[in-house]
């Protein structure tokens, strides 16, 4: 279904049966993603528990000279939610960009219930405006060298090393166009310095070992500014939805279903530990 916020027109995609003792969750995808790009293993996994909701943000209008701020993509999230699941608690997960917008809505919306942050970052870094100035630079060349450096900068060394080259090119982390140009630039100015500090429900941060772009010590930021987070790291680079799915969705729906399983600032390396 499409909704109408503030001009731009914000895809939802749902799946499951709802159940009265479990909270629907809500997937936030991440730079340039979308549910079929970022969730393709994951939301139907998670559909076979229970409601699942996805969101597909999108560009909204923007005057000549405004950029993309996280309000922005927040907002339509948060609308998405209120429309679609009109008074549910709702647990979220966010990957890439889409946990830094997860972190903000928590931040501020009543609904949710629990947290799931991967691959996300407390603010942005050296490695978040080289990563901006090198797509920047390299959008000149087409789609294809775009595509290929979104591979090479998201995928983890050892994934890249040991796939087959025509897998390798089937595969499309941050897929380029100007809303994906956008996000990479509000990418490079997130600060969730204080607004994580106000998050107040059970959170898992997911870090990723070999991520080059976050980077696992941003992953850890997270965990430290949120009062009640818990820590778990994959080996994968930043693009762990495309290497390590069933892993990673092994540690969500460990959490979403047994949070209790969780404690603050424990660090668990392992799915179903």
């Amino acid at each position: 279904m499409s909704l109408d916020v503030d001009g731009a027109k914000v895809t939802c995609h749902l799946g499951g049966a709802d159940r009265e003792d479990l909270d629907p969750v809500v997937l936030i995808h991440g730079i340039g993603g979308s549910t079929a790009a970022d969730f393709g293993f994951i939301f139907p996994m998670l559909a076979r528990h229970g409601r699942v909701m996805s969101v597909d943000f999108c560009l909204p209008a923007l005057g000549e000279h405004e950029t993309l701020r996280l309000e922005h993509v927040a907002r339509q999230v948060r609308v998405a939610i209120d429309e679609v699941l009109p008074g549910r608690q709702v647990s979220m997960v966010g990957y890439s960009l889409g946990a830094v917008i997860a972190a903000a809505v928590a931040a501020s919306h009543p609904a949710p219930g629990r947290l799931v942050l991967v691959s996300g970052w407390l603010k942005a870094g050296a490695s978040h405006r080289i990563f901006n100035d090198l797509w920047q630079r390299l959008r000149i060349l087409g789609p294809t060298v775009l595509s290929r450096f979104a591979r090479f900068s998201a995928l983890g060394t050892s994934f890249l090393n040991s796939s087959p080259l025509e897998e390798l090119e089937a595969m499309s982390p941050f897929s380029p166009g100007l809303f994906t140009d956008a996000q990479i630039r509000l990418a490079a100015t997130v600060d969730l310095s204080e607004t994580a500090a106000r998050i107040c429900i059970p959170t898992l941060v997911i870090g990723c070992s070999n991520d080059t772009i976050a980077g696992r010590e941003q992953a850890e930021a997270l965990v430290g500014a949120i009062p009640d987070a818990s820590y778990a790291e994959v080996e994968s680079g930043h693009a762990v939805v495309l290497e390590r799915p069933a892993e990673l969705f092994s540690l969500i729906d460990g959490f979403l279903s047994r949070p209790q399983r969780q404690l603050s600032g424990s660090n668990r390396q392992e799915a179903g530990a």
